[in-house]
């Protein structure tokens, strides 16, 4: 197993990884937790109450719609990208570092299907950012975005939805 450390870990600091789905409210997760797993988690984000935990719930139950929801995009590229700017903008706001890849390749592929190069390239550079932080430069999804970075159009859904890319944005637009 390899772990990477997305920010500095001091000295006796405790290290956690999530045994369930983040996308799921608290409850949920420590219902996993519990049953799979027989303890009670005391993380920073199962640790949160009042308003700070209703947020963040609705924040990750949000997040798993949207998982859902871009992939039903196909038909209509701009409405899936989106959908990923608003998912990138939750993940920010819950601190979670995980699936931002996933969610700007999501948003490239839309860019790809309709042909259009420059918000292709902007959105596998960003993947391919987010993947560097979580699995280092060598990673194979990491390479992957990278590639794709340079030149999109070898991707298979390139020019594939033939629509005009009225209303696609690169991921700083």
């Amino acid at each position: 197993m390899v772990m990477r450390a997305l920010k500095p870990i001091a000295q006796g600091e405790e290290l956690c990884i999530c045994y369930a789905e983040e996308w799921q409210p608290c409850d949920i997760r420590q219902g996993q937790f519990q049953a799979k797993f027989g303890f009670t988690c005391t993380c920073a984000s199962c640790s949160l109450d009042g308003e700070a935990l209703i947020s963040s719930d609705r924040r990750r139950t949000q997040l798993g719609l949207l998982y859902h929801e871009i992939g039903k995009c196909a038909s209509d590229p701009a409405m899936g990208v989106k959908k990923v700017k608003i998912a990138l903008k939750l993940l920010r706001e819950e601190g979670l570092v995980h699936g931002e890849d996933n969610f700007a390749y999501d948003a490239f592929q839309f860019c790809a299907g309709c042909a259009n190069l420059q918000c292709a390239k902007a959105w596998a550079e960003k993947a391919w950012n987010a993947a560097h932080r979580t699995s280092g430069s060598d990673g194979e999804q990491t390479l992957k975005f990278l590639r794709l970075a340079k030149n999109p159009k070898p991707h298979p859904a390139w020019g594939l939805t033939r629509q005009r890319a009225v209303g696609l944005e690169g991921p700083d637009a």
